[in-house]
């Protein structure tokens, strides 16, 4: 169980080196987006969101 959690975050940490390798501004550039969902509906907002992946970069 542990072992195939491992392998799967490696496949993201590996997939963020590849974003920010090639699109160094790509995370940036999300949190310009304006956010879509009702109000109503919204759990987590957008830039919490998007704190939470930039904080599982690689620097």
């Amino acid at each position: 169980m542990k072992r195939n959690l491992k392998q799967k975050y490696s496949a993201y940490k590996d997939l963020f080196k590849i974003v920010k390798h090639y699109f160094p501004d790509f995370i940036d550039m999300l949190f310009s987006i304006s956010d879509p969902r009702h109000p109503s509906y919204i759990a987590y907002s957008q830039v919490e969101l998007l704190k939470s992946i930039k904080k599982l970069q690689i620097k």
